[in-house]
């Protein structure tokens, strides 16, 4: 998927980066003092480093993606890529309503399923830069570079998938999960994700404890079934 900044930046959720990731919080501040801030400090910056990013080349999206067809076993799901089985296990809830991400799959020899899998990166450029500015000891701007290139990958994701649901004619039906979070929070699954999608040929490598390199990076599984849903285990 051949991608430009200009296609995904938009897709930046302004309030989490802002409120979550750069700490602008109203705290005791009244209304009128709080958009104040916003209006005359915070979204200038914004703007300011969004520019930035755009036009210094520190987003250079890559993305790998795909359909493969599938099943599940219990709470195991299995897939076909190249050739090759894969598997992921996933665990499932011990209270009501006892969900697993399998149960949103079809069984073996039933109507032939597919899982979507994607990964995507805005690039190693932005971890080269906010690093630089930390060692020069520029801690806020740091903070604020790093936030909205983290938001930045975010919003790539968020797009890729807006593509995959497309291409299936999905509108808005389905849910991504990463691994690490809630319903599948196994990092180590990340390997045969990232395998089946060749995600070395896009610059992202694993650590030792799973994490993708670099940072500014996002791996998915999508699920098409109408009733997904996020939940926790």
């Amino acid at each position: 998927l051949q991608v430009q900044p200009e296609n995904f930046i938009n897709l930046i959720k302004k309030q989490i980066l802002i409120r979550g990731r750069w700490g602008y919080t109203r705290g005791n501040m009244s209304k009128e003092e709080y958009q104040s801030l916003l209006n005359d400090t915070v979204l200038p910056k914004y703007d300011e480093i969004k520019h930035q990013f755009i036009h210094s080349g520190l987003i250079r999206p890559k993305v790998n993606y795909g359909w493969f067809p599938c099943y599940k076993d219990k709470e195991r799901l299995i897939l076909q890529a190249d050739d090759k089985e894969f598997f992921f296990d996933f665990p499932r809830q011990n209270f009501a309503p006892l969900l697993c991400l399998t149960d949103y799959f079809m069984d073996k020899g039933s109507k032939e399923d597919v899982i979507g899998l994607f990964v995507v990166t805005i690039g190693h450029q932005a971890s080269v830069i906010t690093k630089k500015v930390y060692e020069e000891g520029n801690y806020h701007d740091y903070l604020l570079m790093h936030g909205f290139s983290v938001e930045a990958a975010e919003a790539l994701a968020e797009y890729t998938h807006q593509v995959m649901r497309d291409e299936m004619g999905l509108l808005f039906r389905g849910e991504r999960y990463s691994f690490g979070y809630s319903s599948c929070p196994d990092l180590s699954q990340q390997l045969p994700l990232l395998e089946i999608l060749n995600a070395e040929d896009i610059g992202i490598t694993l650590t030792e404890s799973c994490e993708m390199v670099p940072e500014q990076s996002v791996s998915a599984i999508v699920v098409h079934h109408s009733q997904a849903s996020y939940f926790s285990v």
